[in-house]
């Protein structure tokens, strides 16, 4: 009960910003004193109560787009500025003639291969 009288004096609150934290004219001490307010106790003492409020929810990180957007353009043909042509060479066992496969192309990109795989760049 004692914390609503005081509640009508509260009107903002502490600002770091401000050169004198606090307030100059909270409550005026003859009010305090005063008996009749019920405010300190019986052997005069003023208690002071200070809560400090915590934020519980969880901060707000945005989905970043960045994985998704690299795995799209990483084989894709249309924006590579690297491509890769590999064939392997099939070796026959019985005549030691070798075949080549068909190539295969991988499509890259320069910004890519210098970021992850500087020897190919």
């Amino acid at each position: 009960q004692k914390t609503k009288e005081l509640d009508k004096f509260i009107d903002g609150s502490f600002d770091s910003d401000n050169t004198n934290w606090g307030w100059h004219d909270f409550c005026r001490r003859s009010y305090i004193l005063n008996q009749s307010n019920n405010i300190l106790d019986d052997n005069g003492t003023l208690a002071v109560i200070v809560s400090i409020k915590r934020d519980t929810a969880a901060p707000f990180i945005p989905n970043n787009p960045m994985n998704s957007l690299i795995t799209g353009i990483f084989l894709d043909e249309k924006t590579a500025d690297v491509c890769f042509e590999v064939s392997s060479a099939d070796v026959n066992v019985d005549d030691g003639d070798e075949a080549a496969s068909a190539p295969v192309t991988f499509h890259a990109h320069r910004l890519i291969l210098t970021t992850c795989a500087p020897m190919l760049a």
